[in-house]
Order: C-alpha cells, then structure tokens, then sequence
C-alpha cells in the first residue's frame, strides 16, 4: 500500500511538472502597425510603421488626407492598411487590439497582433 501511494505520488508530480514545463515553452510574437495620417499638407507625410516580430521596422508611405475629398487619403490609406493587417493574418496572426486617437490635423491609430508560438 505504501508502494502504490508512493507510486501515485511520483506520478502526479510528474504530470504537473510536465504541464508546467509546456506552459513555459509557449510564447507569443506580437506586430505593431501605426499610422499617422495628416489632415491637408503642411509639408508632413501621412507614414505606417510596421514593426515585426523581431524588432524590425519598415515605413511605408501614405495619403494625407484631404478635407476637400475624404475618399482620396482615406480610400487608399484604407487599401494599403488592408492589405497589411492581411498579410499577417495569412501568417497566423490575430488583431488583438486598436487604439485611436486625434489631434489637431492628426488621426493616429495603433494595431496590435499577436500569435503564440
């Protein structure tokens, strides 16, 4: 009987181990995309920064949007946002939040997505 709880003993605590061990192994990657998108001109370019995972940044260009016609900073902006958010959903990440804020001629909006490994 002694055996058999001893037995019982070894085993559970290897089971817990064994689930704590995978717990620590999992880890998430996390994308940052930011925009700032300028009202008008005023000489200031409308940019997305792209951070990956690994710490890289790459910028990518944008519309400023215009007070006149919306659609012409807005709609491509829009586009070119789109596409990125997609190419790292196809590479298994998810959109986990969204931060948006305005200033004076400024509309700034932050993505976060991540993925476990």
């Amino acid at each position: 009987m002694k055996n058999l709880k001893m037995i019982t003993l070894v085993m559970t605590m290897l089971f817990l181990g064994i689930n704590k061990l995978s717990a620590q192994e999992k880890t998430s990657q996390t994308v940052i995309i930011r925009t700032f998108e300028f009202f008008g001109g005023g000489g200031v370019v409308s940019q997305m920064y792209v951070t990956s995972p690994e710490g890289t940044t790459k910028t990518i260009e944008l519309k400023n949007i215009d007070h006149k016609n919306y659609s012409i900073g807005v709609g491509n902006n829009d586009v070119v946002l789109q596409s990125e958010i997609n190419h790292w959903k196809n590479q298994g990440f998810d959109l986990e939040g969204v931060s948006n804020t305005t200033s004076a001629g400024l509309l700034l909006t932050i993505f976060v997505l991540t993925k476990e490994k």
